[in-house]
């Protein structure tokens, strides 16, 4: 995974920016990972400038098998790898895959 980028505010401190990749997968994911979301934008507010978090949204799982014929594309892991400090990952499955 990349290292946090921190980038400096003009005040002698740095704000550090976190690159979430965002996979919210099926059935009760997507509603638990709005209220993930709604934490770290918390966590963002009262950091008082320090954090920023900065999120790519794409799928994995069932929807991704509708989409795309497989769990998670190649191009999702290059991303998870190459271009993400961290991975926020929701439920997968159901009774159709």
């Amino acid at each position: 995974m990349a290292a946090p980028v921190i980038d400096t505010n003009g005040t002698g401190g740095g704000v550090q920016t976190f690159r979430v990749l965002v996979l919210p997968g099926d059935h009760v994911g997507p509603e638990v990972m709005t209220e993930a979301l709604r934490v770290l934008e918390v966590v963002q507010e009262r950091s008082q400038g320090k954090v920023r978090f900065e999120y790519n949204h794409q799928i994995a799982g069932g929807c991704s098998i509708d989409k795309h014929g497989t769990p998670i594309t190649d191009e999702v892991l290059r991303i998870a790898k190459e271009e993400s400090d961290a991975v926020l990952f929701g439920s997968v499955g159901g009774p159709e895959w």
